[in-house]
Parts: C-alpha cells; sequence; structure tokens
C-alpha cells in the first residue's frame, strides 16, 4: 500500500524539482551563446580567407535595391561561386587592408572600395561574363518607404480603378488616405487620387499602397566596383 501511495504522490516533488535540473545540465550551451559573435565573426573570416584560395575572381559590388529573392537569384547564377553581403568592417579584415596583413597578393586593394550596401563576389566565370551579367540583371521591385518615387501614380477616380480588391478592403484602403466608399459590394474612389509624386520620398503608407496595386517602381542592380584575380591582377571600374 505504501508504494502505491508514494508512486502517486511523494515522487512527483523530487520528479518536478529534477526536471528543470536535467533541462538546465542540457542547457549548458546557452553558455556559449554569450560569445557567439565573436566566434560568428572569426568563422566568417576563416571562410572568407579559404574562399580566396578556391577561386579565380573576386569582385566588390555595389548592390541598390537590395532585395533577398533577387540576390538569392544571383547567388544561383554565380554558384558554386560564392557571395559575401554585410559586414563590410568583417570582409575588410578578412582580406586585409595593407599587404602586411592581406590574404592575397594585392587583394588588399579590395578592402577601400567595401563602403555601403555592397558584396564580395568569388567566382571563376570570365570577367566579361561577370559584367554582362551585372549589367543585364535589373529585376524590377516594389519601392519601399524612404525610397524616393521614380514616377508620380495617379489612380482616376469611379468604380473601375479598384475593382481588383474585394469590398472587405475597401476600410484599409481608406485608413491609408484613399477616398472611398463602398457602393453595391464595389469599391468606387471617389475622386482622383495622387499616390506619389516623383522625386518625393515616400512615407509608409504610399509604400505600402504602390505594393498592394502592385506597382513596382525601383529595379535592383549590381555595379561592379572593382575585381582582383589570382596572381594579383586588380583593376577598377570607372564606368560600365
Amino acid at each position: 500500500g505504501h508504494a502505491a501511495g508514494s508512486s502517486v504522490s511523494a515522487p512527483q516533488h523530487p520528479d518536478a524539482s529534477s526536471m528543470p535540473k536535467s533541462k538546465r545540465a542540457q542547457v549548458v550551451h546557452l553558455s556559449k551563446v554569450k560569445k557567439k559573435p565573436r566566434t560568428q565573426k572569426d568563422a566568417l573570416i576563416d571562410d572568407l580567407r579559404a574562399t580566396t584560395d578556391q577561386f579565380a575572381n573576386a569582385y566588390v559590388l555595389e548592390v541598390e535595391n537590395q532585395r533577398n529573392k533577387e540576390l538569392t537569384d544571383v547567388r544561383k547564377h554565380f554558384r558554386p561561386g560564392r557571395i559575401y553581403l554585410g559586414k563590410n568592417k568583417v570582409m575588410a579584415v578578412a582580406l586585409g587592408d595593407c599587404p602586411e596583413k592581406e590574404c592575397q597578393d594585392n587583394i588588399h586593394k579590395m578592402t577601400p572600395h567595401l563602403q555601403g550596401i555592397c558584396a564580395l563576389l568569388f567566382t571563376d566565370q570570365a570577367p566579361e561574363e561577370v559584367l554582362k551579367f551585372c549589367k543585364s540583371f535589373q529585376p524590377s521591385v516594389q519601392p519601399r518607404c524612404g525610397t524616393i518615387a521614380t514616377e508620380t501614380v495617379t489612380l482616376p477616380a469611379g468604380p473601375d480603378t479598384l475593382v481588383k480588391f474585394p469590398f472587405s478592403m475597401e476600410v484599409h484602403l481608406r485608413k491609408l488616405g484613399m477616398p472611398t466608399i463602398l457602393k453595391d459590394g464595389k469599391i468606387i474612389l471617389l475622386g482622383d487620387y495622387v499616390v506619389c509624386t516623383e522625386g518625393e520620398m515616400l512615407n509608409a503608407q504610399q509604400a505600402q499602397l504602390l505594393k498592394l496595386l502592385q506597382h513596382d517602381m525601383d529595379c535592383f542592380r549590381l555595379k561592379v566596383i572593382c575585381r582582383w584575380s589570382k596572381g594579383g591582377d586588380f583593376q577598377e571600374y570607372v564606368d560600365q
């Protein structure tokens, strides 16, 4: 009887107290998380230096209107080549900023060009192929808040302008500043509406409206700034 009784009530306390302990014992790796930024940085430096050994050419690419989907397409195009983006200072440390610290002959000449939003591309593709691709790959992307409108977008008044939107969207469109009403389950635009004006900075509402209207305005662009090749050949590209 004692054993049966204790199996129901008493062991709950030891179990309850030992469970978190055993979990805590497994979560020892949490202490490593604190060091992560430094070790991640070191890993990136090691990885990048190893990559400089594997490919014939490296490029600094200036990235305009960076979007993840488009960057993924670029990565696919240059496979098995590698692309590093962001952390310019870490990339500069990896390459070396002077002849004494550089990881390959003459590669330090790339580091002054690692500014703003840029990528490091490592590839065996011929330079003319890289230049050709970067010049031609300019997919249009939806504008974001804070970017400059490249055109004026005006919507004409009437029942046809917003016909693709379900009536449930009317309140949302009105909140975004559009003069709308619901009539017979249709959203009616009461007056001509200027969504944005060329040359002006887009606010959050305008960017959201352009997205809802699926109106692309910007282009994702890659500009080749310079090239380094195995053996130390280095070239800057002033204009493409």
